[in-house]
């Protein structure tokens, strides 16, 4: 057979070990959190059943044995080998460290949404002509513009014969001299 179904290891878990949480949220092994065990739970034949973890987030949560993976970074206080190296300079005390330095809160942060600004107030008598809204001055020449469109829009996908060229380009300039001839009215 290939492989081992079996994620854990045979060696009994241990207050202060750090594991890795096996999650249902299918993401690749590498992004597992890592947890610390805080306590271990026991059955009445004195066999060990689940554990309760504390997370990075603060978190306590209680996990059976089939769902942690124990790294090979074992408790340095519960070790019978005496030339492990001070808890102070593991990664295990930097781990103990955050950990305690971490506030547990019961509820949950939450982000704020900042207000929403406020629209600026508008005279729409003294708004100037250059703006998006339709006055007198802005109709002749958005359709000055509208009707130049078109006409090229026309020219470009009808058949192109010279004497339809010559009328659509007469009807253009008297277009445009209707319109120039109008503008000099209301400016005079």
């Amino acid at each position: 057979m290939f492989g081992s179904k079996h994620k854990g290891t045979n060696r009994e878990p241990r207050i202060d070990d750090v594991v890795i949480l096996d999650e249902d949220n299918f993401a690749s092994r590498g992004q597992w959190p890592l947890a610390v065990i805080i306590d271990i739970i026991r059955s009445r034949d004195g066999s060990t059943r689940s554990v309760i973890l504390r997370t990075s987030a603060g978190r306590e949560i209680q996990r059976p044995l089939n769902r942690i993976i124990p790294l090979e970074i074992q408790a340095v206080g519960n070790a019978s080998n005496k030339d492990v190296a001070s808890p102070e300079s593991g990664v295990l005390a930097r781990v103990k460290k955050v950990l305690k330095n971490k506030r547990v809160s019961d509820k949950p942060e939450l982000w704020k949404q900042p207000p929403r600004t406020a629209k600026k107030p508008m005279n729409y008598k003294d708004s100037d002509q250059t703006s998006s809204h339709i006055t007198k001055k802005n109709v002749t020449n958005m359709s000055s513009s509208a009707v130049t469109m078109i006409m090229l829009t026309d020219l470009h996908f009808s058949a192109s014969t010279p004497q339809w060229l010559k009328q659509s380009y007469a009807r253009i300039k008297e277009y445009y001299s209707i319109a120039r001839r109008q503008r000099n009215r209301k400016f005079a």
